[in-house]
């Protein structure tokens, strides 16, 4: 066998494929490749330019707070309960029941345009293909804007629009539900507080009778006590005045006794002094009789005209005493006395002292103090120990304490707790939710790109020109193969 002819190559050399004579090949179909890759890219073409809508992408990136709303809520009652943040706000719009609710309420009707889908579910499904969430920034880098709110939508003014109308409504549902949390809680914690204030109402008043009745209970033991002790005190009063008075009249008794000895002994003094001078008046008589005197006559005189022994002797007599004798007086005289002396009746006693001790003795019998003391009316008691006794009996009889808490109609003023829960309620029921307040996170306006993000018509016109390049040569060399097995047959 000839080792050069075809007849003589072992099998595999058949299997070698020779670069060259491909080129070749294709070289020669050159023009139906060209063919089949412009008609590709031709069609590739008006897929990309002519035939899909485009799609643009609706953004709006979300604050990590609403400030506006937080400082609102801020002053208000249950504030910080009903404060949302980002995170909630995001779970809240990506919720299935608030999608549905607005897909039901024709809100996206021009994302499906003329084909509507067959049910919610298959309607959920759309939208969360067209409506996304994405969350900004990561570990590494922090982004200031924590979630970013997209829309793919054909039109961009439509897609604005309806976008802005979604957050806008979240913010409303939000603020209603709010809204509705507040009015709960308010009137939850009105009844707590009025229930609460009811309790301690009745619970202070509870202590106030209470009060009362000790305070009732205590003047009353008090009052029995001083009325025993005013009795007793009167008790002791009245005997120490009937012993004062037993002891006054012994002494007036006593001091009578005595000046009525005194008395008895000065008048019989007084009597017998009296008989002394008219005996000595009898005597003085009988001397001047003898001496023929009956006027009253000096001593001198006398010596000079009588020089009688006699007359010696009573000079002498007389001398010795240094006053002149009775009997010098004269007859007269002497017997006008004497008489005088002798008609005096006998209650008749001109001495000063037994007068004193007379009038001393008739003021005892009517002894003033003792007839003030026995006159004196009950009432009338000077003791202060007793006054003191009657005037806090009196004071116990009205006591202001207990007329100020029987009077006293709500104990407020007096405990801290009511006052409080006072000024919390009137708080709550002047306080009314703010019409204004709205979960505002979007940062702006939603605003549409420049550009449609879909189709990508350079690269799908590049794909068109490898694809419909690639088709051409399958197609060149199934035609080249073609060709040579019919011109080897």
């Amino acid at each position: 066998m000839d080792p050069i002819t075809n007849q003589g190559v072992p099998a595999h050399m058949n299997d070698e494929i020779d670069l060259f004579d491909l080129f070749e090949s294709l070289w020669k179909e050159k023009v139906l490749i060209v063919a089949i890759t412009f008609v590709i890219t031709l069609f590739g073409g008006l897929y990309a330019f002519v035939l899909p809508k485009p799609v643009y992408e609706v953004s709006v990136k979300l604050n990590p707070e609403a400030s506006e709303a937080v400082q609102i809520l801020s002053g208000l009652s249950f504030g910080d309960s009903l404060k949302i943040s980002v995170d909630n706000y995001v779970r809240f719009i990506e919720s299935p029941a608030f999608l549905e609710a607005l897909y039901n309420q024709g809100y996206f009707d021009e994302l499906f345009g003329n084909k509507k889908p067959d049910s919610a579910e298959a309607a959920l499904r759309g939208i969360a293909g067209l409506f996304k969430v994405n969350q900004l920034g990561d570990k590494k880098q922090a982004s200031i804007y924590p979630y970013e709110v997209l829309l793919l939508v054909s039109d961009p003014l439509v897609g604005e629009h309806l976008l802005n109308q979604v957050l806008s409504l979240a913010d409303n549902q939000l603020s209603y539900d709010a809204r509705s949390k507040y009015d709960s809680l308010k009137a939850n914690r009105i009844t707590r507080l009025l229930k609460q204030k009811q309790t301690l109402e009745a619970e202070l008043l509870a202590k106030r009778n209470d009060e009362i009745r000790r305070l009732e209970e205590t003047d009353q033991l008090t009052l029995r006590q001083l009325e025993e002790d005013l009795l007793l005190q009167r008790q002791l009063y009245k005997r120490n005045i009937d012993d004062k008075i037993k002891a006054l009249k012994e002494s007036d008794l006593l001091s009578l006794k005595q000046l009525n000895e005194q008395l008895a002994i000065k008048t019989e003094s007084y009597f017998e002094n009296l008989r002394d001078r008219i005996r000595s008046l009898e005597e003085a008589i009988s001397i001047a009789k003898s001496l023929g005197l009956i006027e009253p006559v000096a001593l001198d005189r006398l010596i000079r005209k009588n020089e009688k022994t006699a007359a010696n002797q009573v000079v002498e007599v007389v001398s010795a005493k240094s006053d002149d004798p009775l009997y010098m007086r004269g007859t007269r005289l002497l017997n006008a006395e004497l008489e005088q002396l002798k008609s005096r009746p006998d209650d008749y006693i001109p001495d000063a002292e037994i007068k004193k001790l007379r009038d001393d003795i008739e003021s005892l019998k009517i002894n003033n103090e003792i007839e003030i003391l026995q006159t004196r009316p009950e009432d009338y008691v000077p003791d202060e120990k007793i006054k003191s006794l009657e005037a806090q009996i009196e004071a116990l009889k009205v006591n202001n304490k207990i007329e100020i808490l029987k009077a006293r109609k709500s104990d407020e003023s007096f405990n801290e707790t009511l006052q409080s829960i006072r000024e919390e309620l009137a708080k709550l029921q002047a306080e009314s939710f703010p019409d204004n307040l709205q979960f505002q996170f979007a940062n702006g306006k939603a605003i549409a790109g420049s550009s449609p993000i879909k189709p990508k018509k350079l690269l799908i016109l590049a794909l068109s020109v490898v694809i419909g390049g690639l088709v051409g040569i399958v197609v060149a060399l199934v035609n080249s193969t073609r060709k040579k097995r019919q011109a080897a047959a």
